[in-house]
């Protein structure tokens, strides 16, 4: 009596064998590229938050690129960066390294933590570079009056900040008066060596320095240069 199994030959079994450890090789590279684009060209991020809103609105999908910070290309005034945030607290080593994997098999969709995080703290938020190191600056119901490095006068944010940006702030209630919480004023400061002071657009509403202060270089991860999605808002900044 014969088995019905179908015996490969030793031929066929090669053959299956190369075949696999070709899947593998192509996943390994393009894991590899992947990564590669990720760190060296550009990342992909989808906005979360109304923070920036008129400009970015939630659901929004940007790219931003760390090759600035590779490069040591400067900073100014109006850039859009994405930030770590001061207070996130970082993965443990073993997250760290597994999280590339999970992203790029998930398409972005799961990631592991170290902790039970609340919904406020997330590990990236896009935000406006309003001063730079050496800068003193105010804040005035919601507005910045910026005193650059080495001068004298004060200039009003909009007069020189490069590129059309919209603020928007909440109204206070009634009886809501200077000195309280959320005011919306700031006494002046001064950046020193390698801080940033960086604002939402809809002020009052993002975490931010009015609300912690000026933001050390480290935590600014990259620039924003492009608006993916929605294809009819798709844009270059």
């Amino acid at each position: 009596m014969y088995s019905s199994k179908r015996v490969r030959s030793y031929k066929d079994r090669k053959a299956m064998s190369g075949r696999r450890v070709r899947r593998i090789v192509v996943i390994i590279f393009l894991f590899l590229l992947y990564q590669f684009f990720s760190i060296y060209i550009s990342t992909p991020l989808t906005i979360r938050s109304r923070s920036m809103e008129p400009l970015l609105m939630p659901s929004d999908r940007i790219l931003f690129s760390r090759v600035s910070l590779q490069t040591m290309t400067m900073f100014d005034r109006g850039d859009l960066v994405v930030i770590q945030p001061p207070f996130y607290r970082k993965n443990q080593t073993f997250i760290e390294l597994m999280n590339p994997f999970l992203r790029f098999f998930t398409f972005q969709k799961i990631q592991m933590s170290s902790y039970n995080r609340p919904a406020w703290e997330i590990p990236y938020m896009v935000k406006r570079i309003v001063a730079l190191p050496g800068d003193s600056i105010r804040i005035e119901n919601f507005k910045a009056f910026i005193t650059q490095g080495g001068k004298r006068s004060e200039v009003h944010e909009y007069d020189l900040i490069k590129g059309n940006y919209t603020i928007n702030h909440p109204y206070l209630p009634e009886g809501w008066t200077k000195g309280y919480p959320f005011d919306g004023d700031m006494e002046e400061i001064r950046l020193g060596e390698n801080e940033f002071f960086i604002l939402s657009d809809s002020r009052g509403m993002g975490n931010d320095s009015l609300l912690w202060g000026a933001l050390k270089e480290e935590y600014i991860l990259g620039k924003v240069f492009f608006r993916y999605f929605p294809f009819r808002r798709m844009s270059s900044f």
